[in-house]
């Protein structure tokens, strides 16, 4: 009997063996799995902090666009009202060139109808300017 209780605490000891050597590998495995687990929270984390840094430098490149398309728009916009400005002032300096023209009335005076109007288009001349039409060259006809 006692060649089977040798037999039985052989086998026992080498099961109790087997179970720390498997335990052994398995405490292993999970190590390295934790390891590679923090590895990973490491460059998703890394990967975080890349994205927000990407994403605040978007919103502010975008927000100086919006800021530049707005200035741009304020300026375009103010261009355009000097011009309106310019175009009504420039019609009535025209219009003013045959307002109140009565040939019949010039005509009783003994003056040439081209006399009346020269001195009209003179007075409309002096009251537009180069800015007033646009480029000074322009109106210069250079």
């Amino acid at each position: 009997m006692s060649a089977i209780i040798a037999a039985s605490l052989a086998v026992g000891a080498g099961v109790s063996i087997w179970q720390a050597v498997r335990a052994r590998e398995a405490e292993k495995a999970t190590s390295e799995q934790l390891t590679k687990t923090r590895e990973a929270e490491r460059a998703a984390a890394a990967q975080l902090a890349i994205t927000k840094e990407a994403k605040t430098r978007a919103e502010e490149e975008e927000e100086k666009n919006a800021r530049q398309a707005e200035s741009t728009a304020s300026a375009a916009n103010e261009l355009s009202g000097k011009r309106l400005r310019q175009i009504e002032k420039n019609f009535g300096v025209l219009s003013s060139i045959f307002a109140g023209l009565n040939v019949r009335k010039i005509e009783e005076n003994y003056q040439p109808l081209e006399t009346s109007l020269a001195g009209r288009l003179v007075k409309a001349a002096q009251e537009l300017d180069g800015e007033a039409i646009g480029d000074r060259l322009v109106v210069a006809g250079a």
